[in-house]
């Protein structure tokens, strides 16, 4: 892998802000909450819209010290239901983090939810 050894970490996380920039709606890829620094968490972390929707958010958490870093997308389970949030992946995006992984722990909508769709029978 010679030339492309560093070359895939930087790609992800070229490619994430990427797709964040590239929202053609009014807040796309600009931070939409507050962060988790607010909240006492040991690494900054920036809420990030990629959408209209209240739940179109991601967490981002970037490691400290030089990059660059792999990237992680950690998506919450729960079957589309509403009982689990992002707030489930809190600890392992942390944990990632803490260990050099920049994470993006997503939230999106779910069943019931405005545009998140609904139960069949």
């Amino acid at each position: 892998m010679g030339s492309t050894h560093g070359l895939m970490p930087r790609l992800g996380l070229v490619l994430a802000f990427g797709l964040l920039s590239l929202c053609g709606h009014a807040g796309g890829g600009e931070p939409c909450g507050p962060s988790a620094e607010a909240q006492g968490a040991e690494s900054p972390v920036v809420r990030i819209c990629y959408g209209s929707d209240p739940l179109q958010f991601a967490d981002l958490r970037i490691p400290s010290g030089p990059g660059p870093y792999p990237v992680a997308v950690v998506i919450h389970g729960g079957c589309w239901t509403n009982f689990f949030g992002l707030d489930q992946m809190d600890n392992m995006s942390a944990t990632l983090t803490a260990a050099g992984v920049a994470t993006w722990n997503i939230e999106y909508r779910r069943i019931g939810d405005s545009g998140g769709g609904s139960q069949t029978p």
